[in-house]
């Protein structure tokens, strides 16, 4: 197992692979990492399959209101990745993330990851549409290598995230205006 436990609401556990202990002796037999579901209520593994061949899965998530997972893979042309638990599809969601993405989800069921320049996408399951905002840190645009300045931040940004978005949050239009992280983080 590569990724974090993430644990659902229901107790239910979700988590992903990254590579086969045989892919650096014999790379063209590695099919991919697989996305894996555990159950410790009734003991029942489940395996979603691979997402995408040959690639690994860094990073699982699931939103089991509305019945979806979400899965980030290394190396992918298009590594956000939605798995449909009633359909059992996988299907790219096209923003290119920073290496090592993390999806978080927000207490509308949007999910939100950094983009490959720092930017914040945002996926709304209700309307299927993906929203791109600039990141402002400090009054600058946030930039590679600032990572050490805004990871701290990213991460305790989903506990206050109703009063920061304010009325934005209601009327769905946090990102026509730059995505703002000040002081008072």
């Amino acid at each position: 197992m590569y990724t974090r436990n993430f644990v659902g609401r229901s107790g239910k556990i979700y988590l992903g692979s990254m590579e086969a202990p045989t892919q650096k002796e014999a790379p063209n037999e590695y099919p991919g990492g697989y996305v894996m579901t555990y159950d410790p209520k009734t003991g029942i593994a489940e395996c979603l399959g691979v997402p995408c061949s040959k690639k690994g899965v860094i990073d699982v998530v699931a939103d089991e209101e509305r019945n979806i997972i979400y899965i980030v893979l290394v190396g992918a042309e298009k590594p956000w990745v939605l798995y449909d638990m009633e359909a059992r599809e996988y299907r790219g969601l096209g923003s290119i993330l920073t290496v090592c993405g993390t999806t978080l989800i927000d207490s509308r069921g949007y999910a939100s990851a950094i983009t490959k320049d720092f930017e914040l996408a945002q996926y709304n399951p209700d309307t299927g549409i993906i929203t791109v905002c600039v990141i402002v840190v400090g009054g600058k645009k946030l930039m590679p290598g600032h990572r050490h300045r805004w990871a701290p931040i990213w991460q305790s940004w989903w506990r206050w995230q109703d009063s920061l978005l304010n009325t934005n949050a209601r009327s769905h239009t946090l990102c026509h205006q730059p995505f703002q992280l000040g002081n008072g983080c």
